[in-house]
């Protein structure tokens, strides 16, 4: 429930892409402003744990939407209006994570992923930038799984060895 409301948090980043009106640095306070009364609640509430457990999905979502933005900024030139909405971008991936987590059916969110982040993005980038953006991180992460994977099972393999 936490990473699901961290990932809906995150999609304060994104209002910028959906609604011009909202300067992209009023979309980063509103993020930090929500990020920092979420961990106040879940602090004074008595349950430090979960207080850093928030902070440690904090990072993780904002590990994965910077690892799709440097793979965006790969496969294009940013403008001007790019890079100003570079925030907002890595909220469009978070809430495209988001909608895949929690599609039923879709594996790994396949599908659901590329078609949020095809259309919360399509008027900043290239269409094909971004879709060969999309292909490329897809690849990264799962990369980044199956790495996370044999690193976790050598480590078990050799604690079963020591012990």
């Amino acid at each position: 429930m936490l990473l699901a409301a961290l990932g809906a948090l995150f999609g304060t980043l994104a209002i910028p892409l959906l609604w011009s009106h909202l300067p992209p640095l009023a979309a980063i306070a509103l993020w930090a402003a929500l990020l920092t009364l979420m961990y106040a609640a879940l602090r004074t509430g008595g349950v430090p744990g979960i207080a850093q457990a928030m902070w440690l999905q904090t990072c993780f979502l904002a590990i994965s939407g910077t690892v799709f933005l440097s793979v965006l900024l790969v496969t294009h030139e940013a403008d001007t209006r790019a890079g100003l909405l570079l925030p907002a971008a890595c909220g469009a991936y978070v809430l495209a994570w988001l909608a895949g987590l929690v599609t039923p059916g879709a594996p790994a969110g396949v599908g659901v992923r590329e078609a949020v982040l095809l259309f919360l993005l399509k008027g900043l980038f290239a269409p094909s930038d971004l879709l060969v953006a999309v292909v490329l991180g897809r690849i990264v992460t799962a990369s980044g799984d199956v790495f996370f994977y044999l690193s976790a099972l050598t480590l078990q393999t050799e604690a079963e060895q020591h012990a």
